[in-house]
């Protein structure tokens, strides 16, 4: 009797020492996770992570971008997601499903240790998918719904651009005219000297 009631009791703190899989339910994290080799679960939305030691990978959520160091395998069933992996001490790449649409799953530099980095700012620029340019003397209107997006605003232009999601960049030259609207995302508005510049923060994160 003493020998089972031993026998249930280290089995009880085994299973109590060893680390849950990780599973992230909330939009908009940023950061490091550490899954200790064990499995990481992503149900959310326009996360910025960076994922250590995960024995696998699972992004159901869309608009998501992952650093991911050492991943044994990666599973993308969301869209529009932003996936890149690094080998580990073996060398071997991982196990890769992508089921999801318009996703990016690829090799890269997973260095990056703050969530500039991750999104691929390099001397203080942002790595554009998405680029506005609106002709001098001209009105101009344009959206970024997800993504990483800019708009540059010459001198005599006018122009208006609206941030729902993603990371946006607005670029207001001296002489221009620019109404930066920002409802989502991450939203950032250099103005020159000589701009005119209106910025509406409504969500998001928003700076200039």
């Amino acid at each position: 009797m003493l020998r089972a009631l031993i026998l249930v009791l280290a089995t009880m703190f085994s299973l109590a020492g060893q680390a849950a899989d990780l599973v992230v339910n909330e939009d908009r994290q940023t950061g490091t996770r550490d899954c200790a080799g064990n499995a990481i679960t992503l149900n959310s939305n326009r996360n910025t992570l960076k994922l250590l030691g995960c024995s696998r990978i699972v992004v159901n959520g869309n608009f998501n971008v992952i650093d991911a160091v050492a991943p044994a395998a990666i599973s993308v069933l969301g869209n529009d997601n932003r996936v890149n992996w690094s080998v580990g001490t073996d060398g071997r790449a991982p196990a890769v499903s992508n089921l999801g649409n318009r996703n990016q799953v690829k090799a890269g530099d997973t260095g990056a240790t703050d969530r500039d980095a991750a999104l691929g700012l390099a001397a203080g620029g942002l790595a554009i998918e998405d680029r506005h340019s609106c002709a001098a003397g001209s009105t101009c209107r344009a959206d970024c719904p997800a993504g990483n997006c800019t708009m540059t605003c010459p001198a005599g232009a006018i122009c208006h651009y609206g941030c729902a999601g993603g990371d946006c960049l607005m670029q207001c030259s001296a002489g221009a005219k620019c109404d930066f609207s920002c409802h989502g995302g991450n939203c950032r508005q250099t103005c020159a000297t000589g701009a005119r510049c209106e910025t509406t923060c409504a969500g998001g994160d928003c700076s200039s």
